[in-house]
Order: C-alpha cells, then structure tokens, then sequence
C-alpha cells in the first residue's frame, strides 16, 4: 500500500540487481487517486525515479475506480448512493475509491508471504509487525494471479520514465537524486508519470523500445481533475519536506 524504500532496502535491492541483473521485480501498490495517506505517497512520487533507474523495480499504481470494480467490490454502487447522500459538511464530496491493503509478495513461483508488513521505514522500525511465509506452489499461484489481475492494464497505471529530451532528462534526473540526499526538495519535476495502455496496443513492460507507443501518458496525478487540487497541492508540498518525515512514515 505505501511504497516507501529506505535506505537500507535501496541497499538490498541495489545489490540484489547487481548480482542477477536478469531478475524482475514487479510492485503492485496504490496510485494518487487510490491512497489513503498523502504523507507516504508524496514519499514514493519523491523517490520512484530512484526505484525505477537505480534499483530496477517495474511499478504498478492501482486505479480507484478499477475496470473490476464490481467483481472486487460488488457493494460499490451501493456504497455511492450512501456517499452521494451524506452532507458536504460545506466542503467537496469525498467519492467512494478502492485502496490496496494487502502486503504480500510471491517469489520464484513457489514462495508466499501475506502479512502486515508494509515496505516502509514505520514497518522497518517502528510497528510490531507479523506475517505468514508460505512455502507452496498452489498457493503461491493464487497469490501470483490475484496480484497479477490488480497490475492489469485494465486495472492499474504503469510508472515509467516520461519521453523527454535527453538533455531535460539529465538536468531532471541530476536534481533528483540530489534532492534525495538532503532534507528539502523544491525541484518541481519528476523524470517519471503514470501511463496508461492504448486502446488496440499490447502490454509491454517499461524500457521496451515501444513502450511510449503503445502508452499514453496520463500526468503526474491521473484521475486528478486538476494539478491545483487540494489533494494534488498537498502531495507536491509534502514531497518537499518529507524526507525528514520519512522515519515515521
């Protein structure tokens, strides 16, 4: 749910890569319009560059309004009834979204974990945590295609790296990783966006040399109606200063 790698595990991922540079690791988590805490996303929009150029990760951002919306969630109609009907309180209305919870992970077709765990520093250092390792083909399988299904087009954005002019992605990807290692980040642009498959294109994964064909870009923020939201402002304000925040996270 919050994708938010500290040091230590950019260290493991980082020699993991080295040491099998043929390994795919895919991570599915929440999206912008999909998170319940702004805190810990506007963490992972700092650093997602960072997981996707350095440590090699393939990210995939859970929709809110999935295209199996009514199969996960067969009450959702009925939920935004009871949402269109309740007072605004003098505000906007909050509508009815669809959040990742789960913390799992499956590895080598035949290993399992489904836990509490939450790959964040608050899970790394703080929270009393605990979880199932589960060594078992059949359910690794299950696990497998369940998060397989939520990573689906149809059902997620894709983090890739934008099509920017080489000396614009220098310039982008210089300030980033400067900014990664001091407390404040005031530079506004990020080398990364969410992407969406186009109708008629096949899936493919990001760094294929069709990728920005068969993608379309959908913003920093998609599903975000405008980028001077309240929610939208919030994320780019706390990108600046959540590196001091992100031990409890």
């Amino acid at each position: 749910p919050y994708l938010v790698v500290d040091k230590s595990a950019r260290k493991f991922f980082a020699e993991l890569k080295k040491k099998k540079p043929g390994l795919t690791i895919k991570v599915s988590s929440n999206s912008f319009g999909s998170t319940d805490n702004i805190m810990a996303y506007s963490a992972n929009y700092k650093w997602r560059s960072l997981y996707i150029e350095d440590l090699g990760l393939q990210i995939y951002e859970y929709k809110p309004l999935p295209a199996d919306l009514l199969q996960v969630f067969p009450a959702y109609p009925k939920m935004k009834v009871m949402a269109d009907l309740k007072p605004s309180g003098g505000g906007e209305k909050e509508k009815p979204f669809l959040c990742i919870h789960a913390k799992s992970f499956v590895m080598d077709e035949r290993v399992a974990y489904i836990g509490t765990y939450n790959l964040d520093p608050r899970s790394a250092n703080l929270n009393t945590e605990v979880g199932l390792l589960i060594t078992d083909e059949q359910v690794a399988a299950q696990l497998k295609e369940n998060i397989l299904n939520d990573m689906a087009p149809k059902n997620s954005w894709v983090i890739a790296k934008k099509e920017d002019p080489l000396s614009l992605e220098k310039v982008n990807a210089f300030f980033e990783k400067a900014s990664s290692t001091i407390p404040l980040d005031i530079w506004p642009v990020r080398n990364t966006s969410s992407f969406e498959l186009r109708p008629g294109k096949d899936p493919v994964p990001p760094g294929h040399p069709e990728f920005h064909s068969h993608y379309e870009d959908k913003g920093a923020f998609p599903g975000d109606d405008s980028l001077l939201s309240p929610k939208a402002a919030q994320t780019r304000m706390l990108k600046v200063i959540n590196s001091l925040a992100a031990p409890i996270l």
